[in-house]
């Protein structure tokens, strides 16, 4: 299991690459997100409940968000940084 703080601190304040198992088609998906305002444009930030068992990231490059069950991340690697969580 991964640490869902170091997640969420790095979502906060830069790019992350997520990889995970979509729960429609049950595939491998890979996403670059961010909850950093720097990446959000007009979107507003959003507040994470740490009691659910999903997070909610933007996805810079195509202008939309995904919901990510945390049961069904593989791993995480901060964007230009080899460091896996």
């Amino acid at each position: 299991m991964f640490n869902r703080n170091a997640l969420m601190n790095s979502l906060n304040n830069s790019l992350v690459e997520i990889r995970f198992y979509s729960m429609n088609s049950g595939e491998e998906k890979k996403v670059i997100g961010s909850l950093n305002e720097k990446f959000l444009n007009n979107h507003m930030k959003m507040n994470q409940d740490h009691s659910n068992d999903s997070i909610l990231i933007y996805k810079p490059e195509s202008g939309q968000w995904e919901d990510i069950r945390l049961d069904s991340i593989i791993d995480w690697v901060l964007i230009n940084d080899q460091h896996h969580s």
